[in-house]
């Protein structure tokens, strides 16, 4: 009698605030989210659909067979460079596929491999339409491209590879996937209103122990390394910078150390690199000029959010704007201890901006709207506060500049 080969049983699940939600029958029929509107509870019909009808059952199969393809092999090396041991498929009891968020462009999969004495982790991004697959196949490599600069701060990436889907009776589709690591014990984070203060608070979404507000220490962290992370992979030679990014869109991760309160982020994607400005690169000067322009791009987007990740678009408070300012010096003060060539030291930088005026950061930051168009929904919000985000830009540089 021949003996199957033996195969971990899979446990299908979904992420919620509420904890986990088991895919049962319910549930391998319910319609997988696909669009802001559907994450919102707004009707399909109020929105033009660009992708498949896909359930959630069908979507976690799909997952399932991208990462067990080749007999487990792409999976049984990964597991093995992870723990640093040769695993073998009966080292592993169980499988946990569990869809964990759905954005405007890619839908994420976490996936535990339980093992006799731990539990690795990984993630599995997830695109159906031809421009997230575009964006995907550009961020795979550039992922890979970064991670040589500055490793710690981005995901690995082990594999990339399509699977075939047919939904509604529709002719064969594709979705592209890419496997890479989870970081396990961060969290997405958002702007959010507090209804005892009436206040703006920064919530992280912890799905194992419970959403929790960060204290005012620790968003202004959280705002410091996310700065910090996006100056570190700004190419100073020749402007390339990663754009676009959101923090609606939960490209950053935060993970809060149960012992200190210590704060860690982290950066799981990455949509573009390129120039944003269209400079000569052979002029020190505008070496300079793209810089502080990159600077004051990056002050106003890292102001920008959705209430609650998927509400109106919300403004960061004031009290966030030293810690971009303090994380976009000390990201270029590692280049330049690293040896990265600069057209200007950090020191001498640091005195050119405690020389603006408030209306000079004024003119910078109108011209850092040329990359917004007439019809994005963050321009008013950009305009609104442009003027006070002059004044805390000049306050930011001018204490920072006291104590440097």
């Amino acid at each position: 009698m021949k003996v199957s080969p033996y195969e971990p049983p899979v446990r299908y699940l979904a992420s919620s605030p509420d904890g986990d939600v088991v895919i049962d029958e319910a549930g391998e029929n319910t319609p997988l989210i696909l669009t802001r509107s559907d994450a919102a509870g707004i009707p399909a019909e109020t929105e033009q659909r660009t992708g498949p009808r896909l359930t959630y059952g069908r979507y976690l199969r799909m997952v399932k067979q991208f990462i067990t393809r080749d007999s487990y092999k792409l999976l049984l090396k990964a597991v093995s460079d992870r723990t640093g041991d040769t695993v073998t498929l009966n080292d592993i009891d169980e499988l946990v596929i569990r869809s964990e968020k759905h954005g405007s462009m890619y839908h994420v999969a976490r996936i535990e491999v339980g093992l006799k004495k731990t539990v690795v982790r990984f993630a599995v991004n997830v695109t159906f339409s031809p421009r997230g697959k575009d964006c995907m196949n550009r961020e795979f490599a550039v992922l890979q491209e970064l991670r040589e600069k500055f490793p710690s701060f981005l995901p690995h990436t082990y594999f990339k590879g399509e699977e075939k889907y047919q939904a509604e009776k529709r002719r064969e589709e594709s979705a592209l996937m890419f496997w890479g690591e989870w970081f396990t014990g961060y969290h997405e984070f958002h702007l959010t209103g507090d209804a005892i203060d009436s206040g703006q608070k920064v919530i992280i979404w912890d799905y194992d122990h419970g959403y929790k507000f960060a204290s005012g220490r620790q968003g202004r962290e959280i705002y410091k390394q996310a700065a910090k992370i996006l100056t570190l992979y700004y190419d100073i030679d020749t402007f390339r910078q990663i754009s676009p990014w959101h923090h609606s869109a939960g490209d950053f991760i935060v993970r809060v150390n149960p012992d200190d309160g210590q704060i860690d982020v982290k950066l799981i994607t990455i949509r573009g690199y390129d120039p944003m400005i269209a400079f000569s690169t052979d002029d020190a000067n505008n070496k300079i000029a793209a810089l502080i322009h990159f600077l004051s791009t990056l002050s106003i987007r890292m102001r920008l959010d959705r209430l609650d990740g998927t509400g109106d678009i919300a403004w960061a408070d004031d009290i966030y704007v030293d810690g971009v300012i303090e994380g976009f010096f000390d990201a270029l003060k590692i280049k330049e201890n690293a040896g990265e060539y600069s057209p200007v030291s950090v020191e001498k930088l640091i005195r050119i901006l405690q020389h603006f005026a408030i209306n000079d950061w004024k003119d910078v930051l109108a011209e850092s709207l040329d990359i917004y168009s007439e019809s994005d929904p963050d321009l008013p919000v950009i305009l609104h506060h442009l003027n006070r985000h002059a004044e805390n830009l000049y306050s930011a540089v001018q204490t920072f500049a006291k104590l440097s």
